[in-house]
């Protein structure tokens, strides 16, 4: 073992700086949910009433705040949760510091909401059954393992809601 580098997390903020490419869609596609007739009426919350929510591909988890703070309103009020857990994962594992700050926000926060972040290769190892998926990614519908990916990430929300969102139209 070596240590290679020390990094002091910084202090976060409540609403943190995001851009409106970021911000704007994320925003949109979390109101959609809210307001769909079909969204969150169908979120069901685990035997313990946890509500789990799947973020695969996650990145560097940039929408935390948003997520977090749309959770707190809008699901841990809902009939028969009793609180909720968030498994974020990706394959890469270049964002442990992005990660550690969202962390750190929920803690802050929320901290009623659990947080798990970790490298996952989603074609090996299935997500958990969730009652509430949220799948951003650009390249979903490139083909190849995607498919194979896009499987696991549904069958885990088989009974709950999953949202798909890509950036690029095919």
């Amino acid at each position: 073992w070596q240590l290679k580098q020390v990094v002091e997390l910084t202090e976060v903020q409540r609403i943190p700086a995001q851009t409106s490419t970021i911000r704007g869609p994320f925003l949109a596609a979390l109101e959609f949910l809210r307001q769909g007739t079909q969204g969150l009426n169908q979120v069901q919350p685990d035997a313990d009433g946890m509500l789990v929510v799947n973020v695969p591909f996650c990145g560097r988890f940039q929408e935390y705040a948003m997520l977090g703070n749309f959770l707190a309103e809008h699901c841990l009020t809902l009939p028969g949760i009793k609180g909720v857990r968030i498994f974020a994962v990706d394959s890469s594992d270049s964002y442990y510091y992005e990660w550690a700050v969202a962390k750190r926000w929920f803690a802050e926060f929320h901290p009623e909401i659990e947080v798990h972040l970790q490298v996952q290769d989603l074609q090996m190892d299935p997500l958990p059954k969730a009652g509430l998926t949220i799948a951003l990614h650009p390249e979903v519908t490139r083909g190849g393992s995607w498919f194979q990916i896009m499987g696991s990430v549904i069958k885990a929300s088989q009974g709950g809601v999953c949202l798909f969102a890509v950036f690029f139209q095919d």
